[in-house]
């Protein structure tokens, strides 16, 4: 009884969470491409005034990898919860 309990827990846990994983890499390889170019020189900045913009746009993506991860860590949690009580 204990391993159907842990099974349909563990199965439940990873329907939630795989999305969110999906959604953790999507975001670092977008964050990660964005600050390459920028440090390589590919992605020109053309003038000061662009600065600034691609700094809010670096600096909202990696807000939203932080908003991600922490999703990522309470789904992961429960999870470890929820398959300690079975």
């Amino acid at each position: 009884m204990a391993v159907v309990l842990f099974s349909v827990v563990s199965k439940q846990s990873f329907k939630r969470i795989r999305p969110v994983f999906r959604e953790t890499a999507v975001l670092q390889a977008e964050v990660s491409g964005r600050l390459t170019e920028s440090i390589s020189g590919i992605r020109v900045v053309k003038g000061y005034h662009a600065e600034a913009s691609e700094a809010r746009v670096f600096s909202a993506g990696v807000e939203r990898m932080q908003a991600v991860a922490i999703r990522t860590m309470r789904a992961v949690s429960i999870m470890g919860i929820s398959v300690r009580w079975c």
